[in-house]
C-alpha cells in the first residue's frame, strides 16, 4: 500500500469518528431534554467516572494506551456537558 492510500484510509476512519461523535452529541441532546424534565443537573460525577472507566477498560482490551483513552473520552464528556448546559438554559 502506498502512503497516499494509507492517508486516504485514515481520512475515511476520521470521517467515521466524526459521524459517531455527531451521533453521541445527538444522544446527549436527548439526555439533556430528559434531565431538564426531571430537573437533574448536567454534571453527575459518578456517571462521568463510570463512562471513563468503561472507555479505559474497552481501550485497554483493544490494546490502546489507557491514559490517552481517558483523555479523549474526557473531551467527549466535556462536549456532552457543554451541549447539555446550553439545552438546560433554553426556555
Amino acid at each position: 500500500m502506498t502512503l497516499a492510500r494509507l492517508r486516504t484510509d485514515i481520512e475515511a476512519v476520521d470521517e467515521d469518528i466524526i459521524r459517531l461523535m455527531k451521533r453521541r452529541q445527538e444522544i446527549s441532546y436527548k439526555i439533556a431534554l430528559e434531565k431538564k424534565d426531571i430537573q437533574v443537573s448536567v454534571r453527575v460525577t459518578t456517571r462521568a467516572e463510570a463512562v471513563l472507566d468503561h472507555a479505559v477498560l474497552c481501550g485497554t482490551r483493544a490494546g490502546l494506551d489507557p491514559v490517552l483513552v481517558r483523555e479523549v473520552f474526557s473531551l467527549f464528556i466535556r462536549m456532552s456537558e457543554e451541549l447539555q448546559y446550553q439545552v438546560l438554559q433554553e426556555k
